[in-house]
């Protein structure tokens, strides 16, 4: 699978596939799933929701080189960084 060539459509498809992720600190993050252009999903340890905006992350997803990013760098696309980051490292397997 090559990421630069990746459309958006097959980008939601790969997080809509996603049922939990497990970000870069060992955090939880379950009950993840997708509605219209938003990906929905729980803190394992805390039971706080989250969303994040899949136009943002897949902007992230595009300029950037996954294997590169962190939480910082993040920031400038979207909040939470966090589950984004999980969801972007766990497609980019």
């Amino acid at each position: 699978w090559n990421r630069k060539n990746c459309q958006k459509k097959e980008f939601v498809e790969k997080v809509r596939a996603l049922k939990q992720v497990v970000s870069v600190t060992g955090i939880n993050y379950v009950d993840l799933s997708v509605t219209g252009n938003m990906c929905y999903g729980k803190r394992e340890s805390t039971n706080n929701s989250f969303e994040v905006d899949l136009d943002k992350l897949y902007e992230a997803y595009s300029d950037c080189d996954v294997s590169e990013l962190n939480t910082k760098k993040l920031k400038k696309y979207l909040y939470p960084q966090s589950p984004a980051l999980a969801i972007l490292k766990a497609i980019n397997k």
